[in-house]
Protein backbone atom coordinates (compact mmCIF):
# COMPACT_ATOMS: atom_id res chain seq x y z
CA UNK A 1 0.00 0.00 0.00
CA UNK A 2 3.12 2.16 -0.52
CA UNK A 3 4.42 4.10 -3.32
CA UNK A 4 7.24 3.56 -5.26
CA UNK A 5 8.76 6.85 -3.38
CA UNK A 6 8.43 5.70 -0.30
CA UNK A 7 9.93 2.34 -1.30
CA UNK A 8 13.09 4.40 -2.81
CA UNK A 9 13.31 6.07 0.43
CA UNK A 10 13.06 2.46 2.86
CA UNK A 11 14.12 -0.09 0.85
CA UNK A 12 17.89 -1.00 0.44
CA UNK A 13 19.03 -3.33 -2.50
CA UNK A 14 22.28 -5.56 -2.87
CA UNK A 15 24.05 -8.47 -3.91
CA UNK A 16 23.62 -9.86 -7.41
CA UNK A 17 21.61 -7.76 -10.10
CA UNK A 18 18.67 -9.44 -10.95
CA UNK A 19 18.52 -11.01 -15.01
CA UNK A 20 15.95 -9.56 -17.05
CA UNK A 21 13.68 -11.78 -18.50
CA UNK A 22 11.63 -14.80 -17.01
CA UNK A 23 13.81 -16.02 -13.41
CA UNK A 24 12.66 -18.19 -10.57
CA UNK A 25 13.14 -16.14 -7.63
CA UNK A 26 13.37 -18.59 -4.17
CA UNK A 27 13.06 -17.07 -0.84
CA UNK A 28 11.78 -17.68 2.54
CA UNK A 29 9.51 -17.10 5.41
CA UNK A 30 12.15 -14.86 6.61
CA UNK A 31 11.40 -11.20 7.47
CA UNK A 32 9.64 -8.48 4.57
CA UNK A 33 9.85 -11.10 1.61
CA UNK A 34 6.96 -9.60 -0.25
CA UNK A 35 9.31 -6.31 -1.00
CA UNK A 36 10.70 -8.57 -3.06
CA UNK A 37 7.74 -8.35 -5.54
CA UNK A 38 7.38 -4.54 -5.18
CA UNK A 39 10.82 -4.07 -5.92
CA UNK A 40 10.59 -6.75 -9.06
CA UNK A 41 8.39 -5.51 -10.86
CA UNK A 42 10.03 -1.58 -10.84
CA UNK A 43 12.66 -3.06 -12.22
CA UNK A 44 10.07 -4.46 -15.35
CA UNK A 45 9.87 -8.14 -13.96
CA UNK A 46 5.72 -9.66 -13.80
CA UNK A 47 6.03 -12.17 -11.13
CA UNK A 48 3.12 -15.16 -10.45
CA UNK A 49 3.91 -16.14 -6.46
CA UNK A 50 3.45 -19.71 -6.01
CA UNK A 51 1.41 -20.28 -2.98
CA UNK A 52 -0.73 -23.00 -0.98
CA UNK A 53 -4.42 -22.75 -1.29
CA UNK A 54 -6.75 -21.39 0.89
CA UNK A 55 -9.34 -23.99 2.22
CA UNK A 56 -11.82 -22.37 4.65
CA UNK A 57 -11.16 -25.52 7.06
CA UNK A 58 -7.75 -24.31 7.74
CA UNK A 59 -9.27 -21.74 9.40
CA UNK A 60 -11.01 -23.57 12.37
CA UNK A 61 -14.78 -21.35 11.84
CA UNK A 62 -12.73 -18.00 11.66
CA UNK A 63 -14.80 -15.78 9.91
CA UNK A 64 -12.13 -12.96 9.45
CA UNK A 65 -8.92 -14.82 8.51
CA UNK A 66 -9.92 -16.60 5.25
CA UNK A 67 -11.23 -13.12 4.17
CA UNK A 68 -7.81 -11.30 5.13
CA UNK A 69 -6.19 -13.68 3.55
CA UNK A 70 -7.97 -13.38 0.08
CA UNK A 71 -7.34 -9.98 0.35
CA UNK A 72 -3.36 -10.75 0.66
CA UNK A 73 -3.59 -12.38 -2.59
CA UNK A 74 -5.06 -9.77 -4.42
CA UNK A 75 -2.82 -7.43 -2.76
CA UNK A 76 0.38 -10.25 -3.65
CA UNK A 77 -0.92 -10.14 -7.76
CA UNK A 78 -0.91 -6.13 -7.26
CA UNK A 79 2.27 -6.32 -6.55
CA UNK A 80 3.71 -9.08 -8.40
CA UNK A 81 1.45 -8.20 -12.17
CA UNK A 82 0.59 -11.29 -12.27
CA UNK A 83 -1.88 -13.90 -11.27
CA UNK A 84 -1.03 -16.01 -7.62
CA UNK A 85 0.08 -20.27 -8.94
CA UNK A 86 -1.25 -22.08 -6.28
CA UNK A 87 0.62 -25.32 -5.58
CA UNK A 88 -1.34 -28.88 -5.85
CA UNK A 89 -0.75 -29.91 -9.90
CA UNK A 90 0.86 -27.00 -10.58
CA UNK A 91 4.29 -27.75 -12.68
CA UNK A 92 2.73 -26.77 -16.39
CA UNK A 93 0.84 -23.47 -15.38
CA UNK A 94 4.86 -22.74 -13.64
CA UNK A 95 6.56 -23.66 -17.01
CA UNK A 96 3.81 -22.10 -19.57
CA UNK A 97 4.03 -18.85 -17.11
CA UNK A 98 8.06 -19.02 -17.46
CA UNK A 99 7.43 -19.60 -21.72
CA UNK A 100 5.16 -16.72 -21.07
CA UNK A 101 8.10 -14.13 -20.22
CA UNK A 102 6.54 -13.86 -16.77
CA UNK A 103 8.94 -15.18 -13.50
CA UNK A 104 8.24 -16.97 -10.75
CA UNK A 105 8.38 -16.17 -7.04
CA UNK A 106 8.35 -18.98 -4.66
CA UNK A 107 9.48 -19.55 -0.98
CA UNK A 108 11.22 -22.81 0.85
CA UNK A 109 8.31 -24.72 2.98
CA UNK A 110 7.90 -27.82 5.11
CA UNK A 111 8.17 -30.93 2.28
CA UNK A 112 4.72 -33.05 2.30
CA UNK A 113 5.24 -36.39 3.00
CA UNK A 114 4.72 -36.85 -0.96
CA UNK A 115 6.89 -34.08 -2.08
CA UNK A 116 10.09 -34.32 -3.74
CA UNK A 117 13.27 -33.43 -1.49
CA UNK A 118 17.02 -32.65 -1.16
CA UNK A 119 18.90 -33.32 2.36
CA UNK A 120 20.69 -30.37 2.94
CA UNK A 121 22.31 -28.70 6.51
CA UNK A 122 20.49 -26.44 8.48
CA UNK A 123 21.22 -25.02 12.01
CA UNK A 124 23.30 -27.69 12.95
CA UNK A 125 21.20 -30.64 11.38
CA UNK A 126 19.96 -32.25 8.25
CA UNK A 127 16.50 -31.11 7.05
CA UNK A 128 14.92 -31.46 3.66
CA UNK A 129 14.28 -29.23 1.41
CA UNK A 130 11.56 -29.25 -1.73
CA UNK A 131 13.36 -28.91 -4.51
CA UNK A 132 10.65 -29.09 -7.34
CA UNK A 133 11.11 -25.47 -8.31
CA UNK A 134 15.07 -25.40 -8.78
CA UNK A 135 14.05 -28.38 -10.83
CA UNK A 136 11.55 -26.50 -13.41
CA UNK A 137 14.24 -23.76 -13.56
CA UNK A 138 16.74 -25.90 -14.41
CA UNK A 139 14.72 -27.91 -16.99
CA UNK A 140 13.02 -24.80 -18.95
CA UNK A 141 16.47 -23.15 -18.67
CA UNK A 142 15.65 -20.12 -16.81
CA UNK A 143 18.10 -18.22 -14.35
CA UNK A 144 17.81 -19.08 -10.54
CA UNK A 145 18.03 -16.17 -8.24
CA UNK A 146 17.18 -16.27 -4.08
CA UNK A 147 16.75 -13.47 -2.09
CA UNK A 148 16.49 -12.81 1.61
CA UNK A 149 14.52 -9.59 2.97
CA UNK A 150 15.01 -8.08 6.19
CA UNK A 151 14.28 -5.02 8.62
CA UNK A 152 16.23 -3.03 10.44
CA UNK A 153 13.66 -2.02 13.72
CA UNK A 154 15.95 0.53 15.32
CA UNK A 155 15.59 2.58 11.58
CA UNK A 156 12.86 0.95 10.01
CA UNK A 157 14.59 0.32 6.66
CA UNK A 158 14.39 -2.58 4.64
CA UNK A 159 17.03 -4.82 3.06
CA UNK A 160 16.62 -6.97 0.51
CA UNK A 161 19.88 -9.24 -1.07
CA UNK A 162 19.61 -10.95 -4.26
CA UNK A 163 22.00 -14.35 -4.97
CA UNK A 164 22.36 -15.86 -8.01
CA UNK A 165 22.08 -19.19 -7.57
CA UNK A 166 23.90 -21.97 -9.73
CA UNK A 167 22.17 -23.94 -12.43
CA UNK A 168 22.35 -27.34 -10.88
CA UNK A 169 19.41 -27.82 -8.19
CA UNK A 170 21.61 -29.64 -5.69
CA UNK A 171 23.96 -26.99 -5.49
CA UNK A 172 21.11 -24.28 -5.78
CA UNK A 173 19.68 -25.80 -2.92
CA UNK A 174 22.63 -26.15 -0.80
CA UNK A 175 23.31 -22.29 -1.49
CA UNK A 176 19.39 -21.73 -0.47
CA UNK A 177 20.03 -23.33 3.03
CA UNK A 178 23.20 -21.75 3.10
CA UNK A 179 21.66 -18.13 2.88
CA UNK A 180 18.84 -19.66 5.39
CA UNK A 181 21.12 -20.67 7.90
CA UNK A 182 22.86 -17.36 7.91
CA UNK A 183 20.12 -14.89 7.87
CA UNK A 184 18.42 -16.92 10.88
CA UNK A 185 21.66 -16.52 12.83
CA UNK A 186 22.21 -13.19 12.26
CA UNK A 187 18.21 -12.48 13.53
CA UNK A 188 16.56 -15.40 14.72
CA UNK A 189 13.10 -13.47 15.28
CA UNK A 190 12.72 -12.50 12.17
CA UNK A 191 12.02 -15.97 10.70
CA UNK A 192 8.44 -16.88 10.58
CA UNK A 193 9.07 -20.83 10.86
CA UNK A 194 10.06 -21.12 14.48
CA UNK A 195 6.49 -23.45 14.97
CA UNK A 196 8.02 -25.41 11.97
CA UNK A 197 11.11 -26.20 12.86
CA UNK A 198 10.33 -29.79 14.29
CA UNK A 199 8.68 -30.63 10.94
CA UNK A 200 11.56 -29.77 9.24
CA UNK A 201 13.98 -31.52 11.57
CA UNK A 202 11.52 -34.31 11.43
CA UNK A 203 12.27 -35.10 8.30
CA UNK A 204 16.02 -35.44 7.91
CA UNK A 205 16.06 -39.30 7.71
CA UNK A 206 13.06 -39.07 5.43
CA UNK A 207 13.95 -40.27 1.72
CA UNK A 208 12.92 -38.58 -1.42
CA UNK A 209 10.06 -39.01 -3.35
CA UNK A 210 8.63 -37.57 -6.86
CA UNK A 211 5.22 -35.77 -6.38
CA UNK A 212 4.27 -32.68 -8.08
CA UNK A 213 7.63 -31.47 -9.34
CA UNK A 214 6.57 -27.48 -8.69
CA UNK A 215 5.55 -27.87 -5.31
CA UNK A 216 7.76 -26.51 -2.43
CA UNK A 217 5.75 -27.21 0.05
Amino acid sequence: MRGDRWMARHLRVDGDAPPRGPCVFVGFHYGTGFWSLRYLRRLGHRVSFVSAPIESAQFHGDRLRPGFFRWRQRRVEAAGGAPVIYVGGSSERIRTTLRDGVSILALIDVPDATTSTLAVPLLGKRVRFPDGIVRIAASEGVPLVGYVASLDPQTGTRRLRFTRLPDDPTQALGTLAGMLDAAIREDPASWHFWAEWPRFSAHASASPSSADGASVR
